[in-house]
């Protein structure tokens, strides 16, 4: 009797710690241009490099009327969208950061795919990623020429997935700063952040759409 009670302790301890976390799961959660995370409360922080005090970098681009790019807001997340144009090399480069709790990152944006113009920013799109400070890779585009301006959705400009769980930072910056011999024009359109992160099973309130998560339960 004795040792029949000792094996089920045991099959107790061995099944108890996956009771405990198999009611959680890997899920996306988006975080809006405009809006704060809606499981934190974080909000996308926009600035220019070198430059905290003149200037936000980054703009509302819906409220934009006098914006070069015009997209259509029916098309974007939440209706909404910021954007900056950088038409001059220095340091003042524009930056939207924003810190997360999970595995994965992805960066989702808006590019001019087709413009008329051939001496504006919309002809290219230049961005640079950094995840928790380490340099990650661009977004480098130049817009065919066509007669009108065309735009591309939902566009995923940076993916990172092999992240180890936990608190992170990633920064996206707006051309490719003081290099004098390269063309410096470019416009740069956020549209949302989607990250993956563990969340409560029974809890889908935050999950959003946008790329699967590599796994989908977590043990």
């Amino acid at each position: 009797m004795l040792s029949f009670m000792r094996m089920l302790l045991f099959v107790f301890l061995i099944i108890s710690p996956l009771s405990t976390y198999s009611s959680f799961t890997l899920a996306n959660v988006s975080i809006d241009d405009s809006a704060p995370d809606p499981r934190t409360g974080a909000r996308i922080t926009y600035g220019k490099i070198d430059n905290t005090t003149n200037g936000v970098g980054f703009i509302e681009g819906q409220n934009c009327q006098k914006c070069g790019a015009q997209p259509d807001p029916s098309q974007t997340f939440n209706r909404t969208w910021h954007a900056a144009s950088v038409k001059s090399n220095g340091n003042e480069s524009p930056f939207a950061t924003v810190s997360f709790t999970g595995s994965a990152i992805y960066v989702m944006g808006i590019v001019v795919s087709s413009t008329p113009a051939t001496n504006m920013s919309l002809n290219n799109s230049k961005i640079f990623f950094q995840v928790d400070g380490m340099d990650q890779g661009s977004f480098l585009y130049k817009a065919s020429l066509g007669p009108e301006i065309i735009y591309s959705y939902n566009m995923t400009l940076f993916a990172t997935e092999n992240l180890s769980y936990g608190l992170h930072n990633v920064t996206i910056t707006c051309g490719d700063g003081a290099l004098p011999q390269r063309d410096p024009n470019s416009v740069c359109l956020l549209d949302r952040f989607i990250y993956t992160t563990r969340v409560d099973s029974e809890d889908s309130s935050s999950i959003s759409g946008g790329p699967q998560p590599s796994n989908k339960f977590l043990f």
